[in-house]
């Protein structure tokens, strides 16, 4: 399993920060287990129990935290929470970037 800022830096995709709903669902996922290793079906169940979603809304909000790199996979049902400030890290450093880059094009 990667656990480097450096493996989260590379793994979430920057073009638009991340929908409401994911990040809440991600950040109850966070509260909830931490940077313990939870069930799929228990994380499905969750998200359906505290924001009334159907079953397949919930797989497809799982689907998306996975792919933004929020959650990671450890196991075939065995899921883990990225940490939330190596996240928050990574955005800062982004944005930073980003920012500082179209400084420099502009002079």
């Amino acid at each position: 399993m990667k656990n480097s800022t450096n493996w989260v830096s590379t793994m979430i995709p920057y073009s638009k920060w991340f929908k409401k709903r994911d990040f809440i669902v991600y950040y109850m996922l966070f509260k909830t287990y931490g940077r313990e290793a939870f069930n799929l079906g228990e994380a499905i169940d969750l998200v359906k129990e505290n924001f009334c979603f159907n079953r397949s809304t919930a797989i497809s909000i799982l689907r998306r935290l996975l792919k933004l790199g929020l959650i990671t996979q450890r196991s075939d049902l065995e899921y883990v929470c990225t940490d939330l400030i190596a996240i928050l890290d990574s955005l800062l450093n982004y944005y930073r970037n980003a920012r500082l880059n179209k400084c420099i094009k502009e002079k």
